[in-house]
This record gives structure tokens, C-alpha cells and sequence, in this order.
């Protein structure tokens, strides 16, 4: 690959990171989370990150791509709500399309990569939602052994989805299932595995300032990548996402 391609290919996946630990910064302050907790999140899904862009480009493009933090970081500490999870969104999508142009792979082809076709579009939603009953079912015997532990937290999780804006909602319901699905499990999982792309995944939910969040969005992120990997379709993945998030949203800020 040529320079040039390397340098903007790092710059892609450094910003991506740099947004994620922005979001985390607005986010857990309101928390009132401890000052390591931060400091973790950060050294985590860098470290993670980085390594990842060294891994694909080499080691002095990941220091090139990060020269522009900077001026990403006055554009994000900027942005509201809305406009952070918008931008966050795009550069997830991004990150993975841009991979497969590497590639070779237009647009349809890195789709049909992902098994995301018509043809197998029905067959593999109807699987994602008796999916979400399965992880609905883990997740309520998960309940109750959080509860016997003393972490069943949910109060929390319930207390940042009230203060958010209703349209960071909507773009939780309809857009972030099928990004964080593009980046987490068709980007990430093939190529650092099951195990670590469901680490950064619950990693990237630590400003919900709740363990018991964490803990579920790790399980989950376990089934999602493993259906992804053994079905080689993405579609199933992205309508449970997409049904968990507003089956969340609904009971959280209309029904009680």
C-alpha cells in the first residue's frame, strides 16, 4: 500500500478513536464517576485501538494519524449530543467501507462480504429476532445473578437514557445498531476475535457509569460476533441490536 493510502487510512481509525474517548469525556463527568474510571477507559480503548491501526499500517502512520487530534478534539468538545453520536456513527460505517476499498471491494461487494444481501434479508431478520428473545432470556438469569452479587445496577443505565434528547435516541434505535454492527462485529471481530472486539464493545459503554450495563453488553457482544462468524451475515446481528436498543428506550422513556 502506498503511503499516502497508509497515513489516511491510520488518520480514519486514529479519529475514530479520538471521538470515542471525546464521548467518554462529556459523558462521565455527568456520572460523577471516579477520576481512574476515565483514566481506564481511555488507556483501554486506546490502547486497543492503536493497536489495531499498527497492526493494518505500521507503527510511525499511527503517530502521522494522530498529529490530528488536535483539531478533531476542538470540533468534538464542541458538538452537542446529537452531533457527537452523528459524527461517532459516520466515522464507525466509515472505518469499515474504507477497509474493504483497500481491498479492492466496492461498495456491494464489502456488503455481500458482510452477508448483508436482498436475498438473504428476510430469512436472516426473522433470526435475529427470535435471536432477541434467546439473549433476552440470558440476560434475565444474568439478572438474577447480579442481583445475588449485589451489582444489578439498571438505575443507572435508566438515569443517562432519561437526560438524553430524544433524537440521540432515535439515532440510538435506527443508525448506531447498524454502525456499531459494521464496526464492532464486521470490522473488528474477524480480525482480533470473538473475545477481544466484545471487550472493546462493553468498554465503549462504560460512561452508562453501571456494571451490570457493562457486563450485558459484553455477553452480547459474545453472541453477536459469534453469529456473525458462523452465519457470515450481519443482518441478524443489526434487527436484534436495533429491537434491543428500542424495547430500552421505550420502557425507559414511555412506558414507566
Amino acid at each position: 500500500m502506498s503511503t499516502y493510502r497508509r497515513f489516511w487510512a491510520c488518520l480514519l481509525l486514529s479519529s475514530l478513536l479520538f471521538f470515542t474517548i471525546v464521548l467518554g469525556l462529556k459523558a462521565l463527568p455527568q456520572l460523577e464517576l471516579p477520576a481512574y474510571a476515565r483514566a481506564g477507559e481511555i488507556a483501554i480503548v486506546g490502547l486497543a485501538l492503536l493497536a489495531f491501526a499498527q497492526k493494518e499500517e505500521g507503527a510511525w502512520q499511527v503517530l502521522a494519524g494522530a498529529g490530528a487530534l488536535a483539531l478533531v478534539y476542538v470540533v468534538a468538545s464542541r458538538a452537542d449530543a446529537y452531533t457527537a453520536t452523528a459524527v461517532l456513527s459516520v466515522g464507525f460505517a466509515s472505518s469499515l467501507f474504507y477497509y474493504y476499498a483497500r481491498t479492492g471491494k466496492d461498495f456491494t461487494g464489502t456488503l455481500r462480504e458482510l452477508g448483508i444481501t436482498r436475498k438473504r434479508f428476510v430469512g436472516e431478520a426473522l433470526y435475529g429476532v427470535f435471536l432477541t428473545l434467546a439473549i433476552y432470556g440470558c440476560l434475565l438469569l444474568m439478572f438474577a445473578i447480579y442481583s445475588r452479587l449485589g451489582i444489578a445496577d439498571s438505575e443507572k443505565v435508566v438515569q443517562v437514557i432519561e437526560g438524553v434528547p430524544l433524537s440521540v435516541l432515535l439515532l440510538a434505535v435506527f443508525i448506531s445498531p447498524i454502525t456499531e454492527e459494521l464496526f464492532f462485529r464486521g470490522l473488528l471481530a474477524p480480525r482480533i476475535g470473538i473475545l477481544g472486539s466484545s471487550i472493546i464493545f462493553a468498554i465503549s459503554h462504560v460512561t452508562y457509569g453501571s456494571v451490570m450495563e457493562i457486563l450485558n453488553v459484553f455477553i452480547v457482544g459474545l453472541i453477536f460476533a459469534w453469529v456473525f462468524l458462523s452465519r457470515r451475515s450481519l443482518i441478524s446481528p443489526m434487527v436484534s441490536h436495533a429491537i434491543i436498543n428500542a424495547t430500552a428506550v421505550y420502557l425507559t422513556r414511555f412506558a414507566l
